[in-house]
């Protein structure tokens, strides 16, 4: 195919309530062993309401092989139902102008293992850069082919 995944980011905030190493460790849940070691994590401190510290964290991945293992990883935990439910709600996900496409997980399900798709607040996002080598492609059935969705 003409498109390529070129950079996918995961973001998530932790509250003053929560636990950044629990955090952390969920991660390990979507993310292959070996992995996120390797990468730089940036973590800005902010201020919430009430002046309660939050911490904005943000993993950037650029090389083609980590990308390509994280997402097959991410597939192979991913329930047909979550995929199904990134179909339906591709349009809604997927940033035309960009070539981005949003998957927003339940943190608190990912705590337990399991890979919920979520419109809530208490999330971790993936977004994924898409880029095209043609014109008039399609990447709802590229991220179809790379089982990411149904």
């Amino acid at each position: 195919m003409d498109i390529t995944i070129t950079k996918l980011v995961i973001t998530f905030s932790v509250h003053a309530t929560e636990d950044l190493e629990k955090n952390m460790e969920s991660l390990s849940n979507i993310i292959p062993d070996g992995i996120l070691e390797q990468m730089e994590i940036n973590i800005d401190e902010l201020e919430g309401g009430y002046q309660n510290p939050i911490d904005f964290v943000n993993i950037a991945f650029t090389r083609a092989s980590i990308i390509e293992k994280i997402l097959r990883y991410f597939s192979s935990i991913t329930p047909s139902e979550e995929k199904t439910k990134l179909g339906i709600e591709f349009d809604e996900r997927f940033d035309q102008k960009n070539n981005m496409f949003y998957i927003r997980l339940d943190k608190e399900e990912l705590f337990h293992g399991k890979v919920s798709i979520t419109s809530s607040a208490n999330i971790i996002k993936l977004a994924m850069k898409l880029r095209a080598f043609t014109k008039d492609v399609n990447f709802r059935e590229f991220l179809i082919s790379k089982n990411i969705l149904n």
